[in-house]
Parts: C-alpha cells; sequence; structure tokens
C-alpha cells in the first residue's frame, strides 16, 4: 500500500513516496546512515522485517520498493521484502544491482515492484528503470508516474489516484504539485486517497528525494503528510559524503 511519483531534472530527478501501513505496525525507525563498499547511504528502518522500502546513496541512486499484491501468494515463512533494499542500497550503479538481482533467489520473496532512480548520464532518457516480481517471473518494466499499489480496492484505489493526479498536474508536473497530490486526502474517500486512512491503516510516512550534481537530500516525514510538514532532512553530497539533519 503505497504511492510513488517523480519527475526527472536537467540535472537529476525527484521523487516522493507515501508509504501506508496497517496502524497495528510497529512505527518506523527515522532514517539512519550507512556505510558498505566504501559507498555512503540512507533509510529508514522497518524493525519488523529489519529492512526497508527507500533509499538514497551519495552515487545519486535511490531504490523505492512496493508490494505487488496481483502477483502469486507469497511463500510460506517468505523473507521481509525490504531485504532486498538492504542488499542494493549501496551498489553504485545500475549494471551492479541488475547483477545482483539477477542471481538471487527470488522465490524466498513475496511479489513486489522494484524501482531504481539514478542520474547516470550513459543510459539515456532512462532515469528510472523498473523491474517486477510476480512470484514466477522476474521481468523488467516501463515504469511511469504514479506508481501505486493497495491491498484493498485495488483498482478504484488507483483509478481515484490516478484522477487525482491528472487534476493536480494538470498545470504541469514539479515538487509544488507533487507535493499536493501525496497530501491529498478526500474526507469521504479516505482509503482511496493518496494520503490514506483506513480504520485499520493509514499513510505513515512521506519521503522527498532531491539528487542533483551538487548534492542528494532526503527528506522525511515520519507521520501523514496531510497532518505535519515538519521534515527530517539529510544531505549527501554527490562525492564526498557530509551529513547534515535539520528541520525545516
Amino acid at each position: 500500500m503505497c504511492t510513488l511519483s517523480w519527475f526527472s531534472t536537467p540535472t537529476g530527478y525527484e521523487l516522493f513516496f507515501n508509504r501506508d501501513e496497517q496502524r497495528s505496525r510497529t512505527d518506523a525507525l527515522a532514517p539512519q546512515l550507512f556505510q558498505e563498499n566504501n559507498v555512503y547511504y540512507i533509510m529508514p528502518i522497518d524493525p519488523v522485517g529489519e529492512g526497508s522500502w527507500i533509499s538514497l546513496n551519495n552515487h545519486g541512486i535511490s531504490l523505492c520498493l512496493l508490494n505487488y499484491y496481483q502477483g502469486e501468494i507469497a511463500p510460506n515463512n517468505a523473507l521481509s521484502r525490504g531485504l532486498l533494499v538492504k542488499e542494493l542500497a549501496s551498489c553504485d550503479g545500475v549494471n551492479s544491482i541488475q547483477k545482483i538481482l539477477s542471481n538471487m533467489d527470488l522465490s524466498r520473496f513475496a511479489s513486489f515492484t522494484l524501482l531504481i532512480f539514478h542520474s547516470d548520464d550513459s543510459i539515456k532518457h532512462k532515469s528510472v528503470q523498473g523491474f517486477r516480481w510476480d512470484g514466477k517471473r522476474f521481468t523488467s518494466i516501463a515504469p511511469s508516474s504514479p506508481m501505486i499499489s493497495s491491498s484493498v480496492d485495488a483498482d478504484n484505489v488507483i483509478k481515484h489516484r490516478l484522477s487525482v493526479y491528472k487534476q493536480l498536474t494538470d498545470s504541469g508536473v514539479n515538487r509544488q504539485t507533487l507535493n499536493q497530490f501525496h497530501q491529498h486526502h478526500h474526507s469521504k474517500l479516505g482509503h482511496r486517497s493518496p494520503c490514506m486512512h483506513r480504520q485499520d491503516a493509514q499513510t505513515v510516512s512521506f519521503t522527498h528525494i532531491i539528487v542533483d550534481n551538487k548534492k542528494n537530500t532526503l527528506r522525511y516525514l515520519p507521520s501523514s503528510p496531510c497532518q505535519t510538514k515538519k521534515y527530517l532532512a539529510y544531505d549527501v553530497p554527490s562525492h564526498s559524503y557530509d551529513n547534515t539533519h535539520s528541520y525545516s
């Protein structure tokens, strides 16, 4: 249950991610800094699965994971899909990610969609690449913004959110319109809204990632974006690492 949108810029990209979860699920830990193979990366941690749904590293690579509820039933004792992000977050290039994925036994995981965002000029016109595991097959997909995942009333949820997206971005896809999209909450159709609210579940966090040729920034809201604008922000310069924390 998530909503992801993005746009490319002349120097990189920006992405926006609403994470929807059961109200009973343990709160995620705030984004943390990790270092592996001379790569610094930041990601929030799901204490239940010990992985994550989103990450950003100092090579300007972001990973976003969405559950794919239309796939096969999850295997018994399935591993947390968030471990995939944890495994791939330190990769310094798209080729490295693809190589690791091709050698992994994905049958241990429930179905998922994985998007890779990057600012590699050598991969022309492809600032985002997508892959899907449906429980039987691992395939490349051609992702388009927004990407929507829902375990309840999926067809109507997707239809409604796409309608809201089209309406709000009619004047252009930019930071302002996508922030409005992810904050959008319908008082009578809360479970279908991008900022989702149901009796048993809701949007529990919002992440905004900005990558350009100077620095990479992850801004994180540990709550529904319709309720607060207090961000925890992390800056990761593109080459040498210098992390800062600020609220705005």
